[in-house]
This record gives structure tokens, C-alpha cells and sequence, in this order.
């Protein structure tokens, strides 16, 4: 037999069509078993994605929502997270700190130097380096920080280590908070023990001085009754009233600060309040003080107003504010010996609150006054007591409000108010 021939009677017999079907058939069953497979895997691997995505959202959400601050590193000393909170209080900007290295957006505070925008202004060592190296822990570590603007803020730092399945370290997170509102509420109470402090002083002193000083005025006046208007003996009895009136005033201005302050609340227009007080003021320049132990205040004074309509009705005790504001318009006008311009504006202002501004172009105020200026009995006044402008910055404080002034020596002086809209919410 030919080899050819050989070869091809070795080959097995064609498969009969019903074998070749059931082959076919199950091609097919094993193809849809694996597309069902792929598809259950996608599905799961969907549901884990999108599980995925929520839990970084909540995530995400969470510390949105903190009101403290929060920087993470991961191992190579990175920044991995660094919420809104951390960006309020330290004044960087997250997009600036997201991925960059800590050491060039923070401090590296153990290094004792300022290494990029960010430098401690403490001694207190407060290291999120340290602690990725070391895998120790830094609690409730105070200190007080320099923002890039120049600022100062004081905050509490809680620093960890963070770690891995295997116990390894693999970054650090810092959850540190700005202590101001604290710091603000110590003051708050400091300065509430030193009105207690100036109410007994007071009483003190309306008993001990103010009734001597009725005596003398009493007899004082009788003495001046007893000689003519051009005899040397009737001035100097009238400088004596003079003087007694004028302690008078300072007991009564002493008693009127210590004294609790009870605030009739109602609804109120700050421009009417601003024209009320500015009424009072118009008829000082046109009436000056003849009195040589008053200020004397300038007829060349112009007053110029605009008021905001979205910041005008509010909640408020008018009566002492219209005092507070008058106190402001009176040392504008007395800060221009030879006239000038007051500026009085309002406006809208943040968190449901109003801003009014007093400006003038006076003399200024030296910055050592200035730090000051709120500090009873400090003044830049010949006959004046220091205190009303700390009086005034009572009375906003019990509107839940706040006062800044803005001055430089030859430029003119602006105090700003702000207040809310209803001191009853705060």
C-alpha cells in the first residue's frame, strides 16, 4: 500500500453531525456561563465603586463639617488631607498644601525655624514629623502661630501617628483648633472681675467723695453769692464750683460704667439712631461750649451720611447706642480743631449682621493710645476721664457686637461697629 494511502486510513472517522451539535451546544452553555460570571464581577465591582465613592463622601463630609482643623501625612511626608477648617485657622490655601511636602507649606516646628509660609511664634515644640518618625503622641499642646498675613492665632494641637494593618506607621494626622473665641471669653471674664472690681470702687466713692463735694459746692456757692461778678473773690469761689462739678461729673461718669447695664431691646432703625445722635452734635458746632474745661469743637465741621437700606432695621436698646454713637461722633469732631469732614456709612455685613463706620480727618491717634484706647481713664483729652469710649465698648459687647478702630497719626480716625442683627440669637 502506497505511504500516502497509509496515512490517510490512519485518520479517525469524521464525527457523526449529532456529536459535532452537542459540541456546539456546549460551546454556547460555557460561553453564557461565563458572560453571567463577567456580568455578576462587573456588578460587584460596581457596587464596591460606588460603596467606594460614598464612603468618600462621607468622608469628604465629615471634614467639611469640622469645626477643627486637620493636616494628614502620609509616610513620605506629604500632605494628604487638609480641610476647610485647617484653612480658616492657619490662613493657607488648600490647593497651595494638598500634596506638596509638609516642610514647605508648615513648619517643621521642631526645627525651630521658619522653613515656608507658615512659622510658630511659640517654644513648644509641636512636631507631626516628630511623630511619624517616632510614633509617639502630642495631646492638647498650646501654642500660638504666625499666618502668612502677619497674624497671630493661638491653637491646640492633637498630633498621632497612623498606622497600617502591620502596625507600621504610615502617617500622621494633626487635629489642632483656634483658641481665640476662648481667648476672647478669658478676656471676657478678666475684664468682667475688673468692672466688679471698679463697682466697689465706685461705691466707694460716691460715699466717701460726693457727699464732701455737695458740702463744698453748697458752701462754694453761697461764698460766690456773697461778692460782685468783678470782684478777684467771687472768681475764685466760681473756680471752686468749677472744680467741684467737674469731680462731680467724674464720680457720676465712674458709677454710670460700673453700674450692670440693662438693655431694652426692640425693633430699631440704625439711621434713625445715627441722625438722633448727629441732631445733638449738629447743635454743639452751632452752639460751642464757652466752658474752658470742655472740649471746644470747631464750627467748620461738614457731616456726611449714607446709610444702607439692607442695613438699617435691626434689634436694639437705641437710647444707649445713640449715646455710644454720639460718643464717637463727639471725639471725631473734637479730633479736628480746625474742621474737617465726618463720615458716617452702614452697610450689610457677614453672619446676619450690620456694619457702621464713624470716620473723620483729624489728628489721629498714636498706635501706644490706640492699644489702649478702650481702657478706662487713658485719654488723649485735657479734661477728659477715659471713660467713655469704655463705656461705649460696653454697650456694644452687651449687643453681642464688636468694635475695631482704624487710625494712623495725621490721617484721621475710623471706629467700626458691627452688630447683629438680633443680639437675642447670639
Amino acid at each position: 500500500m502506497p505511504e500516502d494511502e497509509q496515512k490517510l486510513s490512519e485518520l479517525p472517522e469524521p464525527k457523526a453531525p449529532e456529536d459535532l451539535a452537542a459540541a456546539f451546544n456546549l460551546s454556547i452553555q460555557l460561553t453564557d456561563e461565563l458572560l453571567k460570571v463577567q456580568e455578576q464581577l462587573e456588578q460587584r465591582m460596581t457596587a464596591m465603586e460606588n460603596e467606594l465613592a460614598a464612603t468618600n463622601r462621607f468622608l469628604t463630609s465629615v471634614l467639611l463639617s469640622m469645626h477643627s482643623g486637620l493636616i494628614a501625612i502620609n509616610s513620605q511626608e506629604r500632605i494628604v488631607a487638609f480641610n476647610e477648617a485647617a484653612e480658616t485657622i492657619l490662613g493657607i490655601n488648600v490647593q497651595e498644601a494638598f500634596g506638596k511636602l509638609y516642610s514647605e507649606v508648615v513648619m517643621e516646628r521642631d526645627a525651630g525655624r521658619a522653613t515656608g509660609k507658615y512659622r510658630d511664634t511659640s517654644a513648644t515644640n509641636v512636631s507631626m514629623i516628630q511623630v511619624l518618625k517616632e510614633g509617639s503622641a502630642l495631646l492638647n499642646v498650646e501654642q500660638e502661630v504666625l499666618r502668612p498675613d502677619g497674624s497671630t492665632v493661638g491653637v491646640s494641637h492633637s498630633i498621632s501617628a497612623i498606622r497600617g494593618e502591620d502596625d507600621q506607621i504610615i502617617g500622621a494626622v494633626d487635629v489642632f483648633k483656634d483658641l481665640s473665641e476662648i481667648r476672647r471669653l478669658e478676656e471676657r471674664l478678666v475684664r468682667s472681675d475688673h468692672l466688679a472690681m471698679v463697682g466697689q470702687m465706685s461705691a466707694t466713692v460716691a460715699h466717701e467723695i460726693r457727699n464732701p463735694l455737695n458740702g463744698i459746692e453748697g458752701f462754694a456757692g453761697l461764698l460766690a453769692r456773697q461778692f460782685p461778678e468783678d470782684d478777684s473773690r467771687h472768681r475764685y469761689a466760681q473756680n471752686i464750683l468749677d472744680g467741684v462739678r467737674t469731680l462731680n461729673k467724674t464720680v457720676t461718669d465712674l458709677l454710670e460704667f460700673a453700674r450692670p447695664t440693662r438693655l431694652n431691646l426692640r425693633q430699631t432703625k440704625l439711621s434713625e439712631i445715627f441722625e438722633q445722635a448727629l441732631f445733638f452734635l449738629r447743635e454743639e458746632i452751632k452752639n460751642p461750649v464757652k466752658d474752658g474745661r470742655a472740649e471746644v469743637i470747631s464750627e467748620n465741621i461738614e457731616i456726611d451720611t449714607s446709610y444702607s437700606s439692607e442695613a438699617d432695621e435691626f434689634i436694639a436698646d437705641p437710647e444707649h447706642l445713640r449715646g455710644t454713637f454720639l460718643n464717637f461722633l463727639k471725639n471725631a469732631a473734637q479730633a479736628m480743631p480746625d474742621g474737617g469732614t465726618i463720615t458716617v456709612t452702614t452697610e450689610p455685613a457677614e453672619d446676619n449682621r450690620i456694619r457702621a463706620r464713624v470716620a473723620d480727618t483729624g489728628t489721629g491717634i498714636d498706635p501706644e493710645i490706640k492699644a489702649k484706647l478702650f481702657t478706662p481713664f487713658i485719654t488723649t483729652k485735657e479734661h477728659g476721664t477715659g471713660l467713655g469710649l469704655a463705656q461705649a465698648k460696653k454697650i456694644i459687647e452687651e449687643h453681642q457686637g464688636s468694635i475695631e478702630v482704624e487710625s494712623e497719626p495725621g490721617k484721621g480716625t475710623t471706629f467700626v461697629v458691627t452688630l447683629p442683627t438680633d443680639p437675642r440669637t447670639q
